[in-house]
């Protein structure tokens, strides 16, 4: 009983509840012998069966859940798009973007702006840039797609300020910094716009 009411407990607690997938079928080996030995109290066997089988169903839940995931990220990032990455700064930066891998970094040093159209994953394409040197100034950096919709945008200030964006910010379909702002153009606009799914 005792091991199926830990296995239950520790199978949802996320990333460690795996544990269960050997403690919960223990707690059903033991009910099961407890059972057979037919001891006077047969309640804690059957409470050790069925929270043993209980924490083996969460964690096969779980299991369900991450494969399903792992193929829809995996879809995701296997998709591509063009975009545009561009860093704006007052003074030097250094530059490193991804495009389809976390892996392969491009890196590149610019004063006052920098720009390239890049054919990226949806998910795993970033950029970053960061003042070097005695630049304290400001720096913007954005990520727009084929179309001109602002993705992803932020901006910092300072000595060794940096900013980071991401392609990934822009699969709810309306962007980051410019959904609102879309929306408001179109009201008054013809119709054309980037509120349109």
């Amino acid at each position: 009983m005792a091991v199926g009411i830990v296995a239950l407990v520790v199978a949802v607690i996320p990333l460690v509840g795996f544990v269960s997938f050997v403690l919960g079928p223990l707690a059903v080996v033991l009910g099961i012998v407890g059972l057979v030995k037919k001891r006077p109290r047969k309640g804690f066997s059957i409470t050790g069966i069925v929270t043993g089988a209980l924490a083996l169903l969460v964690c096969l839940l779980y299991l369900a859940l991450g494969i399903a995931l792992a193929g829809l990220f995996s879809n995701a990032a296997s998709q591509t798009a063009t975009y545009t990455y561009k860093v704006v700064g007052d003074g030097t930066f250094q530059v490193t973007y991804t495009t389809t891998s976390l892996m392969e970094r491009t890196t590149n040093q610019a004063t006052g702006q920098f720009s390239t159209d890049v054919q990226a994953s949806r998910v795993l394409g970033t950029l970053e840039a960061h003042n070097v040197g005695t630049s304290a100034g400001g720096l913007t950096c954005t990520i727009t797609d084929a179309t001109g919709r602002l993705v992803s945008t932020q901006t910092a200030s300072g000595a060794g300020a940096s900013v980071t964006c991401a392609t990934l910010a822009g699969l709810d379909g309306d962007g980051l910094e410019d959904g609102r702002e879309d929306g408001r153009e179109d009201e008054g606009g013809d119709g054309n716009g980037g509120g349109q799914p």
